[in-house]
């Protein structure tokens, strides 16, 4: 009993080591077990086509030439232009060896209209009598004559008087405007500014030397002192020497 069982036993390992011998080499052959499994090799990444090269739209063929510049039209020298030329009459010419087009002519200044001298007369002695310097001078330097007078007689002294224009009857004055002219009933400039109550034009006539008791010729005799009184205008007759 005792012999017989451990010969089974190792009966029977020795049978269970020849089959799990037999699996091991199985197992291998089956699911390629090796001790060190080879390295796989580098895949090579795919290689990127150059957009400008394969795509259309931005391909550049090597074989194209250089685009050239093309003359604008309207830059073009015309032919049939008259050729510039410099200050001895001889025609300028380009670098390219041809005739430079000559320069637009300039634009003639418009025409200043002309007037007669009697229409520089009138404006002349109506700007005074409105006291506009600016026209004053403007028909002045058109020739207009300074001792205009009006129907009267009264020069433009007498219309910037009237008007109350110091400025412009000095200005006047000073550009040969007859200061002790009268007018056909006797009045000076003097007369006019009492008459208007123009108390420093007064006193600027006075002092170029016109007289305040110079009488008119129109009947009532009157002089400047007086037209200054009968206006009230104590300050003027004053100025006057009353």
């Amino acid at each position: 009993m005792h012999t017989k069982y451990p010969s089974l036993l190792l009966a029977g390992i020795l049978t269970l080591s020849a089959s799990l011998s037999v699996m091991a080499d199985d197992t291998s052959d089956v699911l390629g077990v090796t001790t060190t499994p080879p390295a796989a090799a580098p895949v090579a990444a795919p290689a990127v086509a150059d957009p400008v090269a394969t795509d259309p739209a931005v391909a550049v063929d090597p074989a194209a030439a250089a685009p050239t510049a093309v003359a604008d039209p309207a830059y073009m020298p015309d032919p049939t232009a008259a050729p510039a030329t410099d200050a001895n009459g001889a025609p300028v010419v380009a670098a390219d060896g041809t005739a430079a087009p000559a320069a637009p002519a300039a634009e003639a200044a418009p025409a200043v209209p002309q007037i007669s001298q009697a229409e520089k007369d009138s404006q002349f002695w109506l700007a005074a009598k409105n006291g506009d310097s600016a026209t004053v001078a403007s028909m002045l330097q058109q020739g207009a004559n300074p001792n205009t007078t009006n129907d009267n007689g009264a020069t433009a002294i007498h219309a910037a008087t009237a008007f109350g224009s110091l400025p412009l009857v000095i200005y006047l004055h000073k550009s040969g405007v007859d200061i002790n002219a009268t007018t056909a009933k006797g009045w000076t400039a003097m007369h006019t500014a009492a008459r208007f109550g123009k108390a420093d034009i007064a006193n600027y006539l006075k002092q170029q030397g016109l007289n305040p008791n110079q009488a008119t010729t129109d009947g009532t005799g009157k002089s400047p002192v007086q037209m200054a009184l009968d206006l009230g205008d104590l300050r003027t007759a004053r100025i006057l020497g009353y």
